[in-house]
Formats: C-alpha cells, sequence, structure tokens
C-alpha cells in the first residue's frame, strides 16, 4: 500500500517538523527516505527481518564495511520507526517491540560474523564431549524486556556452556581454550558495536550487571554463573535477573539457562533479607528524585517509568516464586498477570499500565526528536513545537498537566504501597489519637455500642502504645493505612471485638517486617480471610501471630490447594530451599517451609475443604520431605569431614547405609499439627575394620552417633521463626538407657529376644521413611519376621490388656459430664490396641495383614482375612474417622481431646461390644 503524491508530502513535512534526527536522515538520504514513506503502512519488521536484511547487507564484507552497515542500519531502521510512531502507524508496544529487535538482530549478525573470523583462525570452540559450542548473548534491563527505547544502551551478560578449547584448525597449532576464545570475541564484538566513528555507534554497551561486575570476567560458562549466583548473589541481581532474556547466539541454551536460575530469582517463601534490599532500593530511587530535582524527568523523576517498572518488578521477585505467570521480562506481560492474580486491582493494574505506555511513547519522541538519550521534557521552544507534532498535542500547558496527572496518579500509588521514608507519620498521626475518629468509622459498621466502645479503647491505647515504642515512621504510615481497613473489614462479623483483639495481636507480631501492612492495605480479601481464621480457629490465631510470615500464603490463590501429593511437597521443597548455602540458611527456609505449608493444610482443613485422612496425609509427607533434607545435609557435613563409614565382609570392602524408621504418628501417617517424630535409627555396619574412609577417619559408631546429634539438633533446634519437630526416640531398643543407633542385626536380635509386647504393637505402625536402600529392604523383612511370630494367645491378650490397663488409669481425665475421646472406655486408643492385637495374632497366618503402618487400612485388611466381620470393621472404622475428626477440630479451636458424653455415645458402645468380642470378655462380669 503507497500513499498519494499530496499525503507522501504531508508525512516528510510531519516526520522532519517531529524529529530532527528524521530532517537529518530525509535530507542525506532522499530517494530512501521517500521509499519508506511511501511503504510506511506496512506491518513493522520483524526479528527475522532485521536479520535478513542485514545478513545480506554484509555478505562478503570487510569489518571497516560491516561497522559502517551496522551503523547506518541501526539509524535506517529508528528513522522508518520513528515516522511510523509520528504518523500513527504503529502503536506504542510494536515500538518497542521492534526496537529491541533492530538490537538483537545486530547483536547477532556481529556475533556470528566474529565467531565465523575466529573459527578460522583457532577452530571451534568444543566441550569435552566435543560438541560445538556457541556464546549466549543475554539482553538485561530494557533490551531483555523487549522494551527498548530509541537511545538505550544495552546492558548484556556473556556466557558460554563449558570449559574446553578449540578444535579444527589446520594441526590445532592454534588451538586455544573456550575462554580465551569467547574473550577474544566479546572484546571485538562490543568494539564493533560501542566505538564511536565518523558514523557514530551502533549501541552503547554496558556489561556491570555481568557477575562480579566491573573485575568479573566478560564470558563465564554456565556452571560459574550459576554457581555465582548461588554464593555471591545479591537482592538487587535477583531484580535485574528477572529482566535476563537469551537475545542472540545459542538462545536454546540461553533459555534453559534462565530457567535454572529461576530459584534464585523467584523464592517460594517470601525472602525478608530480599524486602529489605527492596526498601533500600526504594529509598534510593526516592532520594535520587528528590536531591537531583528531577521534575521533568520522565524515567527518574517521581511518579515516572522507573518506579512503575520498581513497583512491577518488586512484585514478580515477592511473588514469582509461587505464582509461574508473574514470571518472565515483559513488564506488560507481568502487570496483566499481578491483575490476574489479585496482586493488583483492576483499576490499578489498567492506570499503571495506560500510564507506562503513554510514558514510553512521550520518552520516544523525545528521543528520536536528536537520537540523544535523554528523559527530561525539553525547555526550549523547537524541541517543544516538534514534540507535540510527534504526540498530536494542542499546546504545551494542555501537554504538561497531561504528564503531571500521569505521574501523579504514579507516584501516589508508589507512595501507598513503599512507604517513603520522608513522609511524616505526625501530618496523619492527630486524628489517630482521637476517640471521635474512631467513633465514626466504628458507627459507619453494625457493631453494637459497647462494642464499639470496646473496640475504640483498644485501638487508641495500641496505637498510641506503637507510636511510643518508636518504631519509625514507615510503621506508623502503614499503620494508619491498615487500621481504618480492619474497621470497615469487621463489619458483617459474629464477634468483632475478639477478631479486633486478634488482629492487634497480629499487628504487634509483624512490627519488624512491616511490609505486610502493606500486603493487607492492598488485598482486603487477606484481611477478611485472616478475620475468619481468628474468629473459628484459636490454634490458627495462635499460630498466625507465632508466625505471621505465613500471611503471605493467603494471597496466592493455591494457599488451600488440597490436589497436592509427596511427589509434589517434595518439589516444591527442594525449590524454596535450592539457592540456600549452609546449614543456618536450610533450616530457616525449611521452618518457613514447614510453617505455609502447615498453615495452608489448617486452613483448608478449617473450611473443611480437605478430608480428615488427606490432612494426615499432607502432614506426614511434610514431615518426610523435611527429614529427606536434613539427613541429606548431615550426612554430606559428615562425609566431608570424615569419608563415608566403611567395613569389611568375606574380603570385600562395602559402605555402610543409615536409615531412618518411623514410630508412631508418622509411621502411621496420621501426623496431626503438633505431632512429635518418633524416630529409630539403624544402619548397615557389620564385620571388620568398621571405620570412615577420609583423611579424619573415626569409627563407624561415633560416626553414626554424631550424624545423629546433628540430625536431632537440626530438627529440633529453636529459631526466631520456632523449631522443626520435637523427636521422641523413646521407641528404639531398650528405651532412654539405650544407644540412639543400631545396627541391622542388633535390631532384629533386640526385637527377636529382648522386645516387649507393646514394642511389638509400636512396630505395627512402623515404616522407613529416609536412608538407605539395603536400610529399607532389610527392615521391612525384620518388620515382617516380628509380626508374624507365633505367639501364645493367653500370653499376647494378657499383655495388651495390661498395658490398654496401664495407659488408662494414667490419663488426666475431664469432669464427668465429659469423655476423653481418645483414651475413655470405646475411644480412639482402643481401636488402635485392637488392631495391634489382632495383627500380632494373625499375621503369622495372613503376612499380607501388615503390608500398611496406617489403621485403616489395616482394618480393610482385617476385614478382607474374614478376622474381622465386615459390620465390625465398618463401625470401627466409622467410629476411629468420628473421632479423629474430632481430636483435628479440637486442635484447630485450641482443645482437649474431649467431648460431651453424649456426643459419641453410640459409637463408643460400638467399640466396647468389639472390644469385648475380641478380647472374649464376658460383658455380664
Amino acid at each position: 500500500m503507497t500513499q498519494s503524491p499530496n499525503s507522501l508530502e504531508e508525512s516528510k513535512k510531519i516526520c522532519a517538523s517531529a524529529s530532527d534526527m528524521v530532517n537529518r536522515f530525509s535530507q542525506r538520504n532522499p530517494v530512501r527516505f521517500e521509499s519508506m514513506l511511501e511503504k510506511i503502512t506496512l506491518k513493522a519488521k520483524t526479528y527475522n527481518d532485521y536479520g535478513r536484511l542485514l545478513n545480506q547487507l554484509i555478505r562478503d564484507k570487510d569489518d571497516v564495511a560491516i561497522a559502517k552497515i551496522l551503523r547506518n542500519f541501526r539509524v535506517e531502521q529508528h528513522v522508518e520507526l520513528a515516522c511510523k510512531d509520528i504518523l500513527g502507524q504503529c502503536g506504542i508496544t510494536r515500538i518497542l517491540k521492534s526496537l529491541s529487535d533492530v538490537a538483537a538482530a545486530c547483536l547477532d549478525v556481529a556475533y556470528r560474523h566474529i565467531y565465523a573470523q575466529l573459527e578460522k583462525k583457532y577452530g571451534s570452540p568444543r566441550c569435552q564431549a566435543g560438541q560445538k559450542q556457541h556464546l549466549v548473548i543475554f539482553g538485561m534491563g530494557k533490551l531483555g524486556g523487549e522494551e527498548l527505547n530509541f537511545s538505550s544502551d544495552i546492558d548484556l551478560i556473556l556466557a558460554y556452556p563449558e570449559k574446553g578449547e578449540t578444535q579444527g584448525s589446520i594441526g590445532n597449532e592454534n588451538s586455544i581454550d573456550n575462554e580465551l576464545f569467547f574473550h577474544r570475541l566479546a572484546q571485538k564484538m562490543i568494539r564493533l558495536l560501542d566505538k564511536y566513528d565518523e558514523n557514530g555507534f551502533v549501541y552503547r554497551v554496558d556489561m556491570r550487571l555481568k557477575p562480579f561486575g566491573g573485575v568479573g570476567a566478560l564470558c563465564t560458562t554456565f556452571e560459574s554463573m550459576k554457581r555465582y549466583y548461588l554464593e555471591h548473589g545479591r537482592n538487587w541481581e535477583r531484580y535485574a535477573l528477572i529482566k535476563m532474556r537469551a537475545v542472540a547466539g545459542d538462545v536454546a541454551s540461553g533459555n534453559a539457562l534462565v530457567d535454572e536460575l529461576a530459584p534464585f530469582i523467584y523464592q517460594r517463601q517470601v525472602d525478608y533479607e530480599a524486602v529489605n534490599s527492596i526498601n533500600e532500593m526504594k529509598n534510593r530511587i526516592f532520594t535520587s528524585a528528590q536531591e537531583k530535582n528531577l521534575r521533568d524527568d520522565l524515567k527518574l523523576g517521581h511518579g515516572g517509568i522507573r518506579e512503575i517498572e520498581f513497583l512491577v518488578q518488586t512484585f514478580q521477585m515477592m511473588y514469582g516464586g509461587r505464582m509461574k505467570e508473574l514470571r518472565g521480562q515483559s513488564l506488560l506481560n507481568a502487570l496483566g498477570a499481578l491483575r490476574e492474580k489479585d496482586l493488583l486491582g483492576e483499576k490499578v493494574a489498567e492506570m499503571l499500565r495506560s500510564n507506562y505506555l503513554r510514558l514510553r511513547q512521550i520518552e520516544n519522541a523525545i528521543q528520536y526528536y536528536q537520537d540523544r538519550q535523554t528523559h527530561n521534557l525539553p525547555n526550549k521552544s523547537e524541541p517543544r513545537r516538534a514534540l507535540l507534532i510527534a504526540l498530536k498535542a494542542d499546546d504545551w500547558l494542555s501537554f504538561v498537566n497531561e504528564v503531571s496527572r500521569l505521574r501523579f496518579e504514579v507516584f501516589q500509588l508508589f507512595k501507598r504501597i513503599f512507604a517513603t521514608q520522608n513522609e511524616k507519620a505526625s501530618q496523619v498521626d492527630e486524628k489517630m489519637l482521637s476517640e471521635d475518629y474512631w467513633f465514626g468509622l466504628v458507627y459507619q459498621t453494625d457493631i453494637t455500642r459497647e462494642g464499639a466502645e470496646t473496640i475504640v479503647a483498644d485501638f487508641l491505647h495500641f496505637y498510641q502504645r506503637m507510636k511510643d515504642h518508636d518504631l519509625g515512621d514507615k510503621y506508623l504510615i502503614r499503620l494508619n493505612w491498615v487500621l481504618p481497613q480492619i474497621i470497615t473489614a469487621l463489619d458483617g462479623e459474629e464477634n468483632p471485638v475478639k477478631i479486633a483483639k486478634h488482629m492487634l495481636e497480629l499487628l504487634e507480631a509483624i512490627v519488624d517486617e512491616s511490609v505486610y501492612l502493606s500486603l493487607l492495605v492492598e488485598h482486603p480479601s487477606v484481611l477478611k480471610k485472616i478475620m475468619q481464621l481468628f474468629m473459628h480457629s484459636s490454634w490458627m490465631t495462635r499460630f498466625l501471630c507465632q508466625h505471621p510470615r505465613v500471611i503471605d500464603e493467603l494471597i496466592h490463590e493455591s494457599h488451600e490447594n488440597v490436589d497436592i501429593d509427596a511427589n509434589i511437597i517434595k518439589k516444591e521443597l527442594n525449590y524454596a530451599i535450592s539457592q540456600s548455602i549452609g546449614a543456618e540458611n536450610i533450616i530457616a527456609k525449611l521452618i518457613d517451609f514447614k510453617n505455609a505449608q502447615m498453615f495452608r493444610v489448617a486452613s483448608a482443613d478449617m473450611q473443611q475443604k480437605i478430608r480428615l485422612m488427606n490432612v494426615s496425609d499432607q502432614l506426614t509427607w511434610i514431615a518426610e520431605a523435611i527429614i529427606a533434607v536434613i539427613l541429606k545435609l548431615v550426612s554430606h557435613e559428615m562425609t566431608e569431614k570424615h569419608g563415608h563409614p566403611a567395613y569389611e565382609e568375606a574380603g570385600q570392602t562395602h559402605v555402610a547405609e543409615f536409615g531412618i524408621i518411623a514410630y508412631g504418628k508418622l509411621g502411621g501417617l496420621e501426623m496431626g499439627y503438633s505431632s512429635d517424630l518418633d524416630l529409630v535409627f539403624l544402619h548397615s555396619s557389620k564385620g571388620k575394620n568398621q571405620v570412615t574412609n577420609g583423611e579424619k577417619s573415626i569409627s563407624n559408631d561415633i560416626y553414626f552417633t554424631r550424624l545423629i546429634g546433628k540430625f536431632n539438633n537440626y530438627i529440633a533446634q529453636p529459631t526466631p521463626s520456632g523449631k522443626l519437630y520435637e523427636i521422641d526416640v523413646r521407641l528404639r531398643p531398650s528405651g532412654q538407657s539405650g544407644l540412639l543407633v543400631h545396627s541391622l542385626r542388633a535390631f532384629e536380635l533386640y526385637q527377636q529376644k529382648e522386645a516387649w509386647t507393646w514394642e511389638h504393637q509400636a512396630l505395627v505402625r512402623a515404616r522407613f521413611i529416609a536412608g538407605g536402600t539395603l536400610i529399607q529392604k532389610n527392615f521391612k523383612n525384620i518388620r515382617l519376621t516380628i509380626l508374624k511370630k507365633n505367639r501364645d494367645a493367653k500370653k499376647l491378650q494378657e499383655n495388651v490388656l495390661n498395658m490398654r490397663e496401664k495407659i488408662y488409669q494414667t490419663f488426666n481425665r475431664p469432669d464427668k459430664t465429659m469423655t476423653h475421646v481418645k483414651h475413655e472406655r470405646g475411644g480412639l486408643a482402643d481401636i488402635e490396641f485392637i488392631v495391634q492385637y489382632l495383627l500380632l495374632r494373625h499375621t503369622k497366618d495372613h503376612r499380607h495383614l501388615v503390608r500398611c503402618s496406617d489403621n485403616m487400612r489395616q482394618l480393610a485388611a482385617l476385614e478382607i482375612f474374614d478376622i474381622l466381620r465386615s459390620a465390625d470393621a465398618s463401625d470401627l472404622r466409622n467410629a476411629y474417622r468420628d473421632f479423629r475428626y474430632w481430636i483435628h477440630r479440637q486442635q484447630l479451636l485450641g482443645q482437649r481431646a474431649i467431648a460431651p458424653k453424649k456426643q459419641f455415645q453410640r459409637q463408643m458402645q460400638d467399640v466396647i461390644r468389639i472390644w469385648n468380642k475380641v478380647f472374649d470378655i464376658d460383658k455380664d462380669k
């Protein structure tokens, strides 16, 4: 499609008037300029188009000619895009994408030209396996986000897959290692693009974002890059890497590396050190805007482009760990995802989107006026006239008012989300200390007069206390925002006084983590969720106040996800700790992970979105995943220091394995919210020379004892965020007087010859959960051997009844109107004893009875083998489920496992009836 002569002349005039860069080009290249405008209505070129054009232009040209071609090419494409923008033939998003495509094409063409030159001289770089290697050129910042402007620098990071050396030159006489090959390539490429000559430059290249900054190597291996970010990466680098995109060279390998770095950039739990770093970065942005008087700077001034970028990337960094939709280099895509995930309201997201695009359009027009890297509104008449023509604005005053409005809207949001240090809480705290102010808020709700007086008194006292504590303006500013929100959210709640008190407890618990005050303001729905938890569960109230970091869970739409299995939990845990170095950091991440997962399960449980058995399953899987990580951690620490535990048998040397056996609730997949871990530790060492094979060799007994000591210390050590679990090892052979760890043989002999009947009852619920496969296999065989022993039926019954009576006589009884659901006659403990007794009695005939370790499936097995009548098995299952459900409910309410006597009268009668039948007890005696 072409333009008419009249419209063509008009287009020339408009474009030349709007841009001095365009005007100069039209005078130097009138024919090309006219041809360009004749085709101006065609779609903008793509990356492939630019690459194809460039490759045709540089074919068979020398370095000097190529340098000139690249410079002229960049100018010509920018002129065409400027004309498209001026004439309204292309939207701003397409302009930004095309500008990025021009840069990426120039990079790739320059790279491949220089690669070919060096390959002729040195051969092609190869990895250890002999495969040819290429450099990956990562674009950062606006190039990475495909949001480049007309005079942007290009920020780059360069990496290659592996160390190795070049091959293929004649006789390999000129062979060099890959590092030197790619270093020389990078130098030549940067010089080709960045050097200023009579034709200008292609792009200013900035390499300061590479690992170790200015002192780091120009190029690094993938492995070195991953190690750098793991060991030395700082939070500002996480922020910068959000924009990292492979733009040239081996793009496919680069994309894979970006995926591998995702756990460093996007962490599952909110990283509070990162939040503090974000606040420091924000304060620098704010302070810089003030100190430098950047009133006319569209990028760096208040409400400018950088504040929008900072806001979006901060949300990406904080929440991208679980919301994968937030990940990605594009600001506009991320902004859409933030809206979809309710992290930003629809109106706020749309305001940011439209304001960002308009500010970028104005910035582009400012820059293509003279092809200069500036972000300031012009202060002279000629460039002002040109800007108004480019933007189709009527007059300068109206235009300035528009820009002021755009920036004011952004700045107000920026201040609200990131309470800035120079704001003074004193500007608003006078009204916060007024009773009339609070009564005015409360009377807008349906709270009673008596309740209103209590709430107002509590809020005034709390606010005065927080003010007197000198917590800083930032905390008080956020408090000024969030407290009225709480009052509003109390409207319609059943017990507003109780909820208000708990909310104030929570606010006091997050004094040092005031970022959550902003979160509560931005997400009123989170306030409502917290209130529901406070209303219905004292356990959740206590848990939330003890572990306020789990507030973060309430934002995520998956926080009550019930469709989670053991593999998903392991995967999420490994992701959460993947960038942690050192035991202290790993334990801290494990505690945060456990708290978040327990909160997720409890929230779903309380709202009856998850079945009882699935609650226990998930709590069990969480514990298992954590145990596996800690075992791996302590094993690595021990073997690094002492080597692997080894032994000799039949003239051969073997590595001794270690394993963990779970008993009790963990073994029976019945974990509750406050369950301990009943554990037994086994190893496979035997024979001669039972010592470790490291430089600091020690006996295997000492090795395993120290390993368990480390394990128990890590899993039970108190931290500011709590501890992981309490460990109970009393079920080990010989109880508290026994060794912490036993060999498989010693464990088997003890079970065969010394163990009491109650220890065999405990073995019914035991299972292997972590460690070596040899331990797993041998423990399974030992367990089966012991459980299928031919026992004297009368003695077995006597021992089981005596143990049950002992427990019954020692439990803390409630008053006469209540019954203990677990320990009372006919309670949950009786069901467990029935199952354990029948399994110990009949496994000798039916080995598959003990294939599983949980009560429900063991009851099913007893029914299948006709040891229990179907009706009795069904009654026991139903009673067991009812009891377990009630115990869970009581835990969430922070209450004992007791209930009114009539509540479970029928179930307990059923259990007693079956108990009497199983143990052949005459009920008339």
